[in-house]
């Protein structure tokens, strides 16, 4: 048995939000928070996929219906999400476009991944301006794009490829993007990993249908988010969406608490021979790394330390569910423009307040030797990477394409070649 929304009693909703990566990271997150949200289905979500169909195809062969498979380490629960509407293959602007311009649509959400906004955003971000010129035009609603990247201001970011691109639009189209396009910042959270052939056995053998697109998540997930929607949205908070005034310190903890985490540990695990965070976290070496690292970033953060004690006690609970196999191959991919967000700030917050920062260097060195010594890693910056492991001072060099400005700490700098000898690389100094 396939599912069927018929047989199931779950109507399609009409479609209000428009959806962009359909990935599984947003099917267990935004796309949850609508299932459980909206109990008088009154929120479709069309989704569009990214660079191919796939992920649509398999959805629309069950009525794009999945299950959310929640894996705790005592076992597995199962929800049926039926949030989305319909899906979409990306490439085809013209229904995405005329999806957008409906005046029925009241939000627009987005997960294109950190790359998303640098190397695609020619392709996902021009897109997605097009088409919200197209309803100015066509209807002139106004309407929310929300960001769900893990990208400290996310919205701001947004606001500003948006004025890139309509840098040469009419007077009256740049004052509707700037009055009637609200852009809502967010900082989201739930550890989801890739699908296995295991999980759609799973499915079939313990819970009686076929599902050709299943998603394994965690139980915890977080949803903050600041701005407004002028056309409204689903009561996301039933679900434990937090709206807020300032989300600058949600942003940051999570960035540097559980991102930073997760790339050190994707990267000395990997040295260490790890294939998941559950292994890694388990090593005392790796483990004092992640406190090192935590406790220089606790020295900068905005939140209050019971406060951040409770979260990093909470994130080690995360962290060793054995039953979540969250891959640090998985992790370790997009490392340049990650560690811009995860370990730059940390160390130019510490710097500006003259403190070394031995922890943050030793994931930047750990960084630098996976990248050395892997001739094929997966980085969206990768040609520029491999033509900067030629240079003559290829550490500088590589710090500056993390952050140009840090690149100038010459002491960090030192530290990260220090440390990166120490773990007996054979880079360049």
């Amino acid at each position: 048995m396939r599912l069927d929304r018929d047989e199931l009693d779950r109507p399609s909703a009409p479609v209000r939000i428009v959806h962009m990566g359909l990935g599984a990271f947003f099917r267990a997150h935004q796309a949850w928070y609508t299932t459980v949200a909206d109990s008088k289905n009154e929120w479709g979500i069309a989704a569009f996929t990214g660079r191919t169909s796939t992920a649509a195809d398999f959805l629309n062969t069950q009525d794009c219906l999945y299950t959310l498979i929640k894996r705790e380490a005592s076992g597995d629960t199962s929800t049926i999400i039926s949030s989305i509407s319909a899906a979409y293959d990306g490439n085809d602007f013209s229904r995405f476009s005329a999806t957008v311009a409906d005046e029925n649509v009241a939000i627009v959400t987005i997960t294109i991944t950190e790359s998303g906004y640098t190397a695609n955003q020619a392709s996902a971000i021009s897109k997605l301006t097009t088409a919200l010129e197209i309803r100015r035009i066509k209807n002139g609603a106004p309407i929310a794009i929300v960001p769900c990247d893990n990208i400290a201001g996310n919205g701001a970011l947004l606001r500003s490829l948006f004025d890139q691109t309509t840098s040469t639009f009419s007077a009256e189209s740049k004052e509707w993007f700037k009055k009637s396009v609200s852009i809502v910042s967010t900082s989201v959270d739930r550890i989801t990993p890739a699908t296995t052939q295991a999980d759609i056995d799973l499915v079939e053998a313990k819970f009686g249908y076929a599902d050709a697109s299943p998603v394994v998540t965690e139980p915890f997930s977080s949803w903050v988010l600041q701005g407004e929607f002028p056309l409204g949205r689903p009561d996301w908070e039933l679900a434990g969406a937090l709206f807020v005034d300032d989300i600058s310190a949600y942003e940051s903890r999570k960035l540097w608490f559980l991102n930073g985490a997760h790339s050190l540990m994707a990267y000395a695990g990997l040295s260490a021979g790890y294939a998941t965070v559950a292994e890694a976290i388990t090593d005392p070496q790796i483990r004092a790394l992640v406190d090192a690292f935590w406790n220089e970033a606790s020295e900068v953060s905005a939140s209050n330390k019971a406060e951040l004690d409770g979260y990093q006690a909470a994130l080690i609970e995360r962290f060793a569910n054995p039953r979540i196999a969250h891959k640090l191959e998985q992790i370790a991919i997009d490392g340049a423009v990650k560690l811009s967000q995860r370990v730059a700030p940390i160390v130019t917050a510490r710097s500006n307040a003259a403190k070394e920062s031995p922890a943050s260097a030793t994931l930047v060195a750990y960084w630098i030797r996976f990248i050395t010594n892997n001739s094929e890693f997966k980085d969206s910056r990768s040609k520029e990477l491999a033509i900067t492991l030629q240079s003559t001072h290829v550490v500088r060099e590589l710090i500056a394409v993390i952050d140009p400005k840090l690149s100038t700490d010459d002491h960090f700098a030192s530290l990260v070649e220090e440390i990166l000898s120490s773990l007996s690389t054979t880079v360049k100094g």
